[in-house]
């Protein structure tokens, strides 16, 4: 390791480089674009220049092993995200990192080049390598449990477009990002535009990412950040931050109105046929059947075209027919962990369909055949079409009764 002592102090003429103290210690922060060849550059120069201690860089143990080692796949079991109802998580967190890699690739520049490099240059240097950031899971988990049900539908009406974006990106489009040269983590840059996101994804890691700087050893550090979290964290230096509070995944949100409204609005059809104006006609059994059968059947047909739609076999599509009318009567009862469970167990997913999941998300016909996309994507689209269906049976069911 080197003895940054004798190294006399770097003078520093980057707008990108930002020079803090602590505590007798010089932390210099570079921020960085995700997608470009100046940071790249810029990074490698003020390792060599600085000759630090140690290198911290925005990255957790997994992002950073895949950044590494491009043979690396991801090992999280599918069955136990889909089981945990985190399905529709995974899936946009593959999307964008899907969108970022495909963006990198189209401009010459591999996303997260910047880290890879700083890590490379700390070890020339032996210099420790920190990951400083918080596990990408725990973010995930605290941005989800931010949003509101208007925000998930926003989210997942840009998630829906993001692999046509991907695919309408033409020579002119790539070329003008190019002149720009540099193109910011795509996840953050949505977080500006949607408000719920700023606390989990920026001002909370901007906290964590300083907190573990402070923890590293050595009297110089450099760390290399995304440039949209120098600001907070130049802010936050010398506040004190709890590490474990914010490393804690978050509990999950209580159950709201909306998770019983098909249940209500099959209690309100009952009451609607007992007392409504065409009570007469619905005071016999066999007819009150009919009714509800006109709102579970649709469910039922819809939620299991829905599963094959999302490459779901002949068993997920069968368990979707079967207990998606279940699943309207039984808030508690999860049509995706069912359907999703069943894809994960009978077709778990190959090493060749981990190793190719962020290309494959952007490309529906390669999505559903990917055993690792294949179970996230039936969990989140059989209940979809559930509700879908339910929502066509309501409609008919109240036009029979009024």
């Amino acid at each position: 390791m080197p003895d940054s002592t004798d190294v006399p102090r770097p003078a520093l003429h980057s707008d990108n480089v930002t020079l803090l103290e602590y505590e007798g210690r010089e932390i210099l922060l570079v921020g960085t674009a995700h997608v470009s060849k100046r940071s790249v550059e810029e990074v490698r120069h003020v390792i060599r220049q600085v000759a630090p201690d140690a290198v911290c860089v925005e990255l957790d143990a997994s992002r950073y092993e895949a950044l590494m080692d491009e043979t690396h796949v991801s090992s999280f079991d599918v069955a136990e995200v889909v089981d945990q109802d985190r399905a529709g998580l995974f899936v946009a967190s593959l999307l964008f990192a899907g969108f970022q890699k495909q963006l990198g690739d189209r401009l010459g520049v591999k996303p997260g080049a910047e880290m890879a490099a700083a890590a490379e240059a700390a070890l020339e240097r032996g210099a420790k390598v920190v990951l400083a950031d918080r596990n990408i899971r725990t973010t995930l988990l605290r941005c989800y449990e931010s949003l509101g049900l208007v925000d998930r539908v926003r989210i997942g009406a840009v998630l829906v477009m993001l692999p046509f974006a991907a695919a309408d990106l033409d020579e002119v489009d790539v070329e003008a990002l190019k002149s720009r040269e540099t193109i910011g983590d795509v996840m953050t840059t949505f977080a500006r535009q949607m408000p719920a996101l700023q606390l989990p994804l920026i001002d909370e890691r901007d906290r964590y990412l300083i907190a573990r700087i402070r923890e590293t050893d050595g009297p110089r550090i450099v760390a290399v950040v995304g440039a949209a979290h120098v600001p907070g964290m130049a802010r936050y230096l010398r506040e004190p931050i709890d590490l474990d509070a914010l490393d804690r995944a978050p509990a999950k949100t209580a159950r709201t109105l909306h998770d019983f409204g098909l249940p209500f609005a099959s209690l309100g059809l009952l009451a609607l046929a007992a007392f409504g104006p065409k009570a007469h006609a619905f005071s016999t059994a066999p007819a009150i059947a009919r009714l509800l059968a006109g709102v579970a059947l649709p469910s039922a047909v819809v939620a299991a075209l829905a599963t094959v739609i999302a490459g779901g076999g002949a068993i997920a599509a069968l368990a979707a027919f079967t207990t998606a009318p279940l699943t309207l009567a039984i808030p508690f009862l999860s049509l995706g962990k069912i359907t999703g469970g069943l894809e994960a167990r009978f077709r778990p997913p190959s090493h060749e369909d981990r190793l190719r999941a962020r290309e494959d998300v952007l490309v529906p016909k390669l999505a559903r055949r990917n055993g690792l996309l294949r179970p996230l994507l039936t969990a989140v689209f059989a209940p979809m079409g559930r509700t879908l269906g339910a929502f066509i049976g309501v409609i008919w069911a109240v036009l029979q009764l009024v």
